[in-house]
Parts: structure tokens; sequence; C-alpha cells
């Protein structure tokens, strides 16, 4: 795996940032209990509406399918360098991401020493579930499978 600083300039301020966020909300945790993680996920949420919106009108997304999602998803995607596969079955759409991919949460989880699981539920979920839910109000979404080999993220509508 890459060091952060020999990644694209504009990909570590994405993952300096998200670990300066994340670090403040252990350290927060740390002192006032889980109920603290709370701000940390309305935050990511607010952030996956923020980019959301901005990324359909540069995409020109209009629709509410799986195929709109799996347009937003590649746009959120493009700024790591990272494309990752699909899966339709009726209205599913399984997003699968493989090493290797620069998933900015793993760096994050390992500059803190916070496992990869804590970091993407409490930031990269709920970002990723406002994100979508800006192309399908009625999106759903449930994490199929997390390591730092291979991630698999479920979308249904």
């Amino acid at each position: 795996m890459k060091r952060i600083e020999e990644l694209p300039e504009e990909y570590q301020g994405v993952v300096r940032g998200m670990t300066a966020l994340m670090g403040l909300a252990m350290a927060y945790r740390e002192r006032y209990g889980d109920e603290s993680l709370e701000v940390i996920k309305s935050f990511g949420e607010k952030m996956g509406t923020k980019m959301g919106n901005e990324l359909k009108q540069k995409g020109g997304i209009k629709g509410s399918g799986l195929e709109d999602m799996r347009k937003m998803m590649d746009l959120f995607t493009e700024a790591f360098g990272t494309k990752a596969k699909y899966e339709t079955e009726a209205n599913k759409l399984r997003i699968i991401r493989e090493v290797p991919s620069l998933c900015p949460m793993i760096f994050v989880s390992k500059a803190i020493n916070v496992p990869l699981r804590t970091v993407c539920e409490n930031l990269a979920f709920p970002q990723l579930r406002a994100l979508m839910k800006t192309v399908n109000p009625n999106v759903k979404h449930t994490s199929i499978e997390l390591s730092e080999q291979r991630c698999v993220d479920g979308l249904e509508i």
C-alpha cells in the first residue's frame, strides 16, 4: 500500500482531512463516550448530501434508477483514480472495490490506528448513504463485505 505522501496531491488532502475528522471524533469518543460518534455521522451525512448535489449537477444525473446511482458512484470515485465493479440484479446494485483500490478510509484507519469498520460505520457509510439519497431518497445501503482487500456495498431501491 502506498504512503499518503506518494498519493496525488488532491487525494492527499482528502485523506488528511478525513483523518483529522475521524481522529477528532475518536478523541471525543474517548472523553464523552460512543454518543459523540453521532456528531461525525451527522457531518458525514451533510457532506454526502452536499457532494451528491454537486456531482448530480456536474454529471447531469436526472433519474433515480440503478444506472443513475452507478453513474454517481463513478463520479464520486473518479477523484481517487479508482473504478468500482458493479453487479446488478432486479432493484439491487452491488458496488465492489478490490485492492489495489485507493480507498481513503483504509488510509484513515491506518493513520490513526482505528479499525476500518469503525471508520466506515461512522464516516464513510453515512456519507455514501446521503450521497446516494440525492439520486433516490428511498435507497437502502448495506455493507456486505468490508476488509482492506475487498469491500462490497449493496444498494437497493
